[in-house]
């Protein structure tokens, strides 16, 4: 891929990255398996990233964006476990990422001002560990019991300086089918994300829905989000520097008890296709000899 733009000092910039993937799985057994992926991605800086566009938060402090910004790149590899049972399914898997000049918000003091910029981390290590797990206790999917939880470990070096933090997600969700009507209850812990000297705790998420299909191509569904919040809320604070400590918020009173109604209609249309007989099929009935009909 290849980019190529001007920012609003004039500057061109062009970037160009290779990102390959690979992917292995080998089948232990018809209900098994077992999965190795390896990936190469890429993360340019944007234009509002590279303007310098200085402007002071307080009399003491100031921020500006980094006209020498180069792309993130990061090098992924993860492997997987596939397990089902008649009524049970387990996937756990772990993954390594190792990303240079990780772009990351960073601070520093220079003439008794502290500056706020963003720069490109010297590397990026991120480690995790999660586990799904589904049963369906009742025979034809009447229920459905889920559980998904990780736990992810970060690392950062910068400017000499090394610091790490460790976080978790927990998330069941429950789904439920009878006859023409379907219902979701699902929840999710609230996440702590380390990015440069940037700590971000996302709030946890809730839904409940409930659908109804009166024909196949019709589903009539109601839900609510966030159900009793007080409002949905993200807080990002300093982490792993001396130069300044900061809490910001983000709080929007409108996304909590949020109300939603669906209405989903299939339209078919163009000519039906047939599935074409099967005229040879191949049958080994203990002789060793294919009988083809």
């Amino acid at each position: 891929n290849g980019n190529y733009f001007k920012d609003m000092n004039g500057r061109n910039h062009h970037y160009y990255y290779f990102r390959p993937q690979l992917n292995v799985a080998y089948f232990i057994d018809k209900s098994s398996e077992l999965t190795l992926n390896y990936e190469v991605n890429t993360l340019n800086p944007t234009i509002s990233q590279l303007s310098f566009n200085p402007y002071y938060k307080d009399i003491d402090y100031l921020y500006a964006g980094n006209p020498n910004l180069r792309p993130q790149n990061s090098h992924a590899i993860s492997l997987s476990y596939f397990k089902g049972f008649r009524k049970f399914i387990i996937n756990p898997e772990v993954s390594y990422t190792y990303g240079k000049s990780q772009i990351a918000p960073v601070f520093s003091t220079k003439g008794g001002v502290i500056n706020e910029t963003i720069g490109n981390l010297k590397w990026m290590q991120y480690y995790k560990a999660s586990l799904f797990m589904q049963w369906m206790p009742f025979a034809n999917n009447l229920l459905r019991l889920r559980l998904y939880s990780e736990v992810m470990h970060t690392r950062n070096s910068y400017m000499g300086h090394e610091w790490d933090h460790t976080g978790y997600t927990i998330a069941p969700s429950v789904y439920l089918n009878y006859k023409k009507w379907s219902a979701e209850i699902f929840y999710q812990t609230e996440t702590k994300m380390l990015s440069g000297q940037m700590l971000t705790t996302r709030p946890s998420m809730a839904k409940v829905e409930v659908s109804y299909h009166p024909i196949p191509t019709m589903t009539i569904g109601l839900g609510i989000r966030y159900p009793f919040y007080d409002s949905w809320k993200q807080t990002q604070k300093t982490y792993g520097t001396n130069v300044i400590s900061t809490s910001n918020v983000e709080r929007i009173k409108n996304n909590a008890n949020m109300v939603y109604v669906n209405f989903i209609y299939n339209l078919p249309f163009g000519k039906p296709s047939k599935t074409p007989k099967q005229k040879i099929t191949n049958t080994d009935k203990d002789s060793g000899i294919f009988n083809r009909l």
